[in-house]
Order: C-alpha cells, then sequence, then structure tokens
C-alpha cells in the first residue's frame, strides 16, 4: 500500500512508471464531487477510472477484498471514510476469487489490519494481493463519493 498527498504521487515511482500512471492522476486532479459517476476510460481495460458513491460502514460489516489482475488507486472526491489494509494470510477467505470480477473477499478483523483514514487530497495506492476494506466509518456514518482507478498489472511490468 502507498498513502500520501495526492500531490507527492510521483515520489514513489521511477519516471518509467511514473509516466504510464500520469493520465491516471491527471483525470484524477479534473474530478470532484460533482463529478458524474461513471466509468471513465483512460486506456481502454488497461486503466480505467470508476466514480461512485455509497454510505461507509461499521466494521463488523466489512470484508477484505483482494485482486489478482487490477491496481487499486483510491481518492474521495467527497467525504471521509478509513480504509483497512491487510495481508491475504491473515484472515480467512470468505467469497472465491471470480475472475470475471477480479475480486475475492476475505473476513476483516480489526486486530490483523492496519487503518488509514482517507479525505480529498489523499490517495491510497493497493497493490494486487493488498487486501483493503474501503468504506469503513471514521467518525459516523456518512456518504462519500470516490474515484477508483483500476489498473492492470501488465501495463506497469
Amino acid at each position: 500500500m502507498i498513502f500520501d498527498k495526492t500531490t507527492n504521487w510521483e515520489n514513489y515511482f521511477s519516471s518509467a512508471i511514473a509516466d504510464k500512471l500520469r493520465p491516471a492522476f491527471e483525470l484524477l486532479g479534473k474530478l470532484d464531487a460533482n463529478s458524474t459517476e461513471q466509468r471513465y476510460d483512460i486506456d481502454g481495460d488497461n486503466m480505467f477510472c470508476m466514480v461512485a458513491s455509497y454510505e461507509t460502514k461499521a466494521a463488523n460489516e466489512a470484508q477484505l477484498e483482494y485482486h489478482r489482475e487490477y491496481i487499486d488507486i483510491q481518492v474521495l472526491l467527497a467525504g471521509e471514510e478509513t480504509i483497512g489494509w491487510a495481508l491475504p494470510e491473515l484472515t480467512p477467505e470468505t467469497v472465491a476469487y471470480n475472475s470475471d470480477n477480479d475480486i475475492a473477499f476475505h473476513a476483516y478483523n480489526a486486530t490483523e489490519s492496519s487503518t488509514v483514514k482517507l479525505v480529498p487530497g489523499l490517495f491510497a495506492i493497493f497493490l494486487t494481493e493488498e487486501g483493503h476494506a474501503p468504506g469503513l466509518i471514521t467518525n459516523q456514518v456518512t456518504t462519500v463519493k470516490k474515484a477508483v482507478v483500476k489498473i492492470h498489472r501488465s501495463l506497469l511490468a
């Protein structure tokens, strides 16, 4: 996981990788709380962004999600949430991997997880096989609007 201010994103990557990620961060810089909830194509199925709104939930309602093919860049456009993070071997699988949706779920256990608070202006990157439980309550249930860029791992190979 990488977690920082959106203005610092280039600090984590070689220039070759940064050049590949630049279109994603350029799009993220144009999105805001008024952006339409939809898919935004950046490079077809290699890189795209989904914008959606949802209500945050309690930790006891959460599951860790894992991806094998796509890396996530998550940016809040409105609201605040906590995101849990854990390694897959620390928690039991609850829903087997579905290759059509590139997702598997594991039980979320707060004592086996680390958390970060995501607010507008920050980003979190979850690499493949890094479990993350987005959408957790920070202080109270709230509606958030989020942009998630999905990057196929082959793009960064």
